[in-house]
């Protein structure tokens, strides 16, 4: 009875946030403004969720940090780069849900292991294939997008101004695994991890976003 109470208040903490949102008087930029602005977008999985950001733009060439030669395609496409943070054992021994147990679960869940960012790049034609389901769009101004990225960038432990990759693992041709600060725990998923990037930057989001719906209540679908 008291776990299926501690459940209860967790949704309901989780839920009931969402209608407390950050920065709720932020008006996001529109394309009828003569202000700059950057396309980003947020996907999910229906579990976990990532940013998606043009690779290079004035701010950064994010190949600079995460470099190309750490992917296995030899024709990688880089007009787009997804990021996402997580557990290291989750990340780097559960390829597919069919790989999860429970032990590994309760680890991850537990905050005791490292975390690592995982990054995929993507060609213009790969991204607009991938756009068509659970995509979100995330229009910010350049200092919006220098905040955002400066948040990811404080995650990622770089050395000469590059991210350490951890080697030989990979779910496909265009992705890879690096070094990462922080723990993931049941307080601080995947999800809030990219929820507390949303917020640094100002954009409105759920003050706590500990699953994938409440990253992008606020946002638009790309289709």
């Amino acid at each position: 009875m008291l776990l299926i109470c501690l459940v209860l208040v967790y949704l309901l903490v989780v839920f009931g946030l969402l209608l407390f949102p950050a920065n709720s008087n932020q008006a996001s930029p529109n394309t009828t403004s003569n202000t700059a602005t950057i396309d980003a977008y947020i996907s999910s999985n229906g579990v976990h969720t990532d940013f998606i950001f043009p690779t290079r733009t004035p701010q950064i060439d994010w190949t600079t940090i995460f470099q190309t030669n750490a992917f296995l395609s030899p024709h990688l496409g880089t007009d787009f780069v997804a990021i996402g943070w997580g557990d290291r054992e989750f990340y780097l021994n559960t390829p597919e849900w069919k790989d999860l147990t429970f032990k590994r679960a309760m680890i991850a869940l537990s905050g005791q292991d490292q975390s690592l960012v995982h990054v995929e790049y993507f060609s213009n034609s790969e991204f607009q294939s991938m756009a068509r389901s659970q995509t979100y769009h995330l229009r910010l101004t350049q200092n919006q997008y220098t905040q955002l990225l400066n948040y990811v960038l404080k995650t990622v432990p770089l050395v000469k101004n590059s991210a350490q990759n951890i080697p030989n693992y990979h779910y496909d041709q265009n992705d890879a695994f690096f070094q990462a600060n922080g723990r993931y725990s049941m307080l601080k998923t995947c999800n809030t991890w990219v929820g507390n990037g949303l917020q640094e930057a100002g954009v409105k989001v759920s003050r706590w976003t500990p699953f994938d719906m409440t990253v992008y209540w606020y946002l638009k679908p790309v289709i």
